[in-house]
């Protein structure tokens, strides 16, 4: 016995050990998912802010130097320095954060695959780790910081020196920047270069300007130079803080600001501008910054054609990399344009395609006739540029001509089931279909309200509305969907003349969702039902009134002719909130057939009673000369009502054959 409780003690232990080893895992997971957001918010921001940098915060470092010709000596722009290395090294930061965190992904992931060998998800992470190492160090920060302290020539070696660093450190950060936007980072990768294109162009223009800019000061240093070997006194050290040599003379070997594209002592070449325009001396930097730009953005897009150098070796070089990078450029531009293009093709290619899927998916559209649906997606194929691939909002924007057989045909099958309108022939019903409009609606959008005329009769072709009513006790609120109608009570216009009023509406109808409706105004249903032929009427009144009368005990026994007759006495009234329509003890005059409202029957001796649509009161006519209410019949709200007069009634069940009135007393016998 002692064996087993132990046997099971190890099991529970081993049970709770894997139950612990499971959580574990499951913890390392979702740290490693929630670090791979957090990295992702990183890398988008690290991103935007990285080609905002190499495009425009790196070549300034190119800016910093400036030439003073009246002591013939270069210094440094303090202001601009101090703002370039903090622009810089703030940016680096995030980059830095945004290296230890990807560093902690990479851990996390090697611990959790700690029994597995290395592949090739991790060997990527060290080869880019070392990318990123070199993009961010502050090399340029570094050179700016001890050029102030060196002298003589190792100032102009310091300043070659960030000249190298910049251009080198451009490899590194420009390839990282470009595995960035196209790891999917910001949407589809061929897309997001043509999204940071502008940034490409921006890089080229402005380190080509700002490398200009630069090497202008170069050159007119090495002029100096030159021109120090031959005269005695001069000191070949060009650092305003150490200079202390008599350069005067040198205004004469190396000029700035008259003709310098060539003197006898020395070709500046293409370089010229720079010191003609004394560029290279001022410290207005919007001034410098965008006359670099445009001498930059004017050569490259003339591919360096105007571009006249000297036999210099550097300069040379430099003017043909800013031909070929022009071209680049220029082939970057059209590459962009037709990526941009084709994207947009198989956009909408599959635009397309999701619309005609939609629409051949959508159950109301399957019942249009082939040749309609060839015409839509013969449309769609052709001229649609909506992203949408909603069937409601696709069905709304098409051309009006389409549009219209479209509400027709639906339109024309949807009437066939208003119960008004289904003795009426499909031709005649073909006309009211010309009336029909199909409308949006958004979500919370009020349809109808409750009170208000019921100005239209709207089906549902679309999308859900909820259906809110203060006459309804049970279940005041329903739902309305696809194929579902409103507003049926506009047809009751056929028992009254024409200048009769509009219903009112019984209830409020909220939009629930986006949809579409198709909205048959109630004046065109009006005038449609005026028009109409006396038989056509009548039978729509039968139609209307049959179930109905059949309610009452003495007309079940007769048949739907004798009906009709008795059927066209029939009115429709409607009675204000409050009013009576008899009181207890008076004569019935009327029957009564609730259509909309509520009434209530109250009297002295018995409880009150609610009628409601569908209801009927004054059964009593059907077998008493002159009845007497035994209650007090008041509206509730307003109340819209079928009504035969009592001496009708009578006439009518007097003219009755005999077999009809026998049949009747056997019906109330039993």
């Amino acid at each position: 016995m002692r064996y087993n409780i132990r046997d099971e003690e190890k099991g529970e232990s081993g049970e709770n050990s894997e139950e612990e080893t499971d959580g574990k895992l499951d913890q390392k997971i979702q740290n490693i998912r929630t670090l791979r957001e957090s990295v992702k918010w990183i890398k988008k921001i690290l991103i935007v802010l990285l080609a905002i940098e190499i495009s425009l915060v790196d070549p300034l470092f190119f800016h910093i130097p400036v030439i003073n010709d009246h002591r013939k000596c270069v210094r440094l722009d303090k202001k601009l320095g101090t703002a370039v290395v903090v622009f810089r090294s703030l940016i680096d930061s995030f980059y830095v954060i945004y290296i230890i965190a990807q560093l902690h992904k990479h851990l996390l992931v090697a611990h959790y695959r700690k029994d597995q060998d290395e592949d090739q998800y991790t060997r990527l992470g060290k080869y880019l780790f070392l990318i990123d190492f070199l993009a961010v160090l502050p090399l340029p920060q570094v050179v700016i910081l001890i050029i102030p302290a060196m002298r003589g020539s190792r100032f102009l070696n310091a300043m070659y020196l960030l000249r190298t660093v910049v251009l080198c450190q451009f490899v590194p950060r420009s390839f990282r920047a470009y595995l960035f936007i196209s790891s999917g980072t910001f949407g589809e990768p061929a897309m997001a270069r043509v999204k940071f294109s502008p940034f490409v162009f921006m890089l080229g223009i402005d380190v080509i300007g700002a490398l200009w800019y630069f090497l202008s000061i170069e050159r007119l240093v090495q002029c100096w130079t030159k021109a120090c070997e031959i005269h005695v006194g001069c000191v070949n050290s060009f650092y305003c803080k150490d200079n202390i040599g008599d350069h005067t003379s040198l205004k004469d070997f190396c000029p700035i600001g008259t003709d310098s594209r060539k003197t006898e002592f020395f070709d500046f070449g293409i370089f010229s501008d720079a010191l003609q325009t004394r560029v290279v001396e001022t410290t207005n930097f919007p001034k410098k910054l965008l006359y670099c730009f445009q001498w930059s953005l004017q050569n490259l897009s003339g591919f360096g054609q105007n571009l006249k150098t000297s036999t210099y070796i550097s300069e040379n070089l430099f003017a043909i990399s800013t031909s070929i990078l022009g071209m680049l450029l220029f082939l970057l531009l059209i590459g962009n344009l037709q990526t941009s293009m084709e994207s947009q093709r198989k956009k909408k290619e599959k635009n397309i395609l999701k619309a005609i899927e939609s629409i051949e998916n959508w159950p109301l559209l399957k019942k249009l006739s082939v040749n309609l649906k060839q015409d839509i997606k013969k449309y769609l194929k052709h001229n649609w540029e909506n992203k949408t691939t909603d069937a409601g909002i696709i069905l709304h924007e098409l051309p009006t001509n389409l549009k219209k057989s479209i509400e027709r045909a639906l339109g024309l099958e949807l009437l066939m089931k208003v119960k008004a309108f289904k003795p009426i022939p499909q031709n005649e019903l073909d006309d009211l279909s010309e009336s029909i409009e199909m409308q949006l609606f958004r979500e919370g959008d009020c349809i109808m309200h409750e009170g208000n005329t019921t100005n239209k009769m709207v089906f549902i072709m679309q999308g859900e509305v909820e259906v809110r009513s203060s006459l309804s006790d049970i279940n005041p609120i329903n739902v309305l969907q696809d194929g579902d109608l409103c507003g049926e009570e506009v047809t009751w216009d056929i028992f009254n003349a024409w200048s009769s009023e509009l219903p009112e509406s019984t209830m409020t109808i909220n939009a629930l969702t986006g949809g579409l409706a198709l909205v048959l105004p109630a004046h065109a249903v009006r005038y449609f039902l005026y028009e109409l032929c006396y038989s056509l009427r009548r039978r729509i009144r039968h139609e209307l009134c049959f179930d109905l009368l059949k309610k009452v005990k003495a007309f079940k026994p007769i048949g739907q002719n004798e009906l009709d007759d008795l059927i066209d006495s029939i009115e429709l009234l409607s009675f204000g909130k409050g009013e009576y329509i008899v009181h207890d003890g008076e004569t019935i005059n009327n029957m009564v057939f609730i259509l909309q409202g509520k009434l209530d029957a109250h009297s002295s001796h018995s409880e009150s009673n609610v009628l409601k649509d569908g209801d009927l009161y004054g059964e009593e006519v059907t077998w008493d000369e002159l009845p007497r209410s035994t209650m007090s019949i008041k509206a509730l709200t307003r109340v819209t009502a079928l009504v035969i007069r009592a001496d009708i009634v009578r006439d009518f069940l007097h003219h009755l054959p005999e077999d009809l009135k026998r049949s009747i007393r056997h019906e109330f016998e039993r």
